[in-house]
């Protein structure tokens, strides 16, 4: 189990740079150039960009808490995959 653990934290390590860079660039550029960002008729891209900039806290709360249930790390890992492979499959 303490493998499997690992390997979970290990992941979710790996995945906190490039979240967070990418939640800096959807910072900047919803900010900046996300005039179209906020229209009520297609709130999806709202969303998205929110979702986005929450990735990276939502990754850092769950390596903060060291002793956690594997069944929480396993969900919160797999929660924070499925919404970067969902982020590219929603690139159009």
């Amino acid at each position: 189990m303490k493998t499997a653990t690992a390997f979970l934290r290990g992941s979710l390590w790996l995945l906190l740079m490039p979240a967070a860079l990418l939640a800096f660039g959807a910072l900047y550029t919803g900010l900046f150039f996300g005039f179209a960002l906020w229209s009520l008729s297609d709130p999806f891209p709202t969303v998205l960009w929110l979702l986005t900039l929450a990735l990276p806290i939502v990754i850092g709360a769950t390596l903060h808490v060291r002793d956690q249930s594997f069944a929480r790390l396993a969900i919160s890992t797999f929660a924070c995959w499925t919404f970067v492979a969902l982020y590219f499959l929603s690139l159009r």
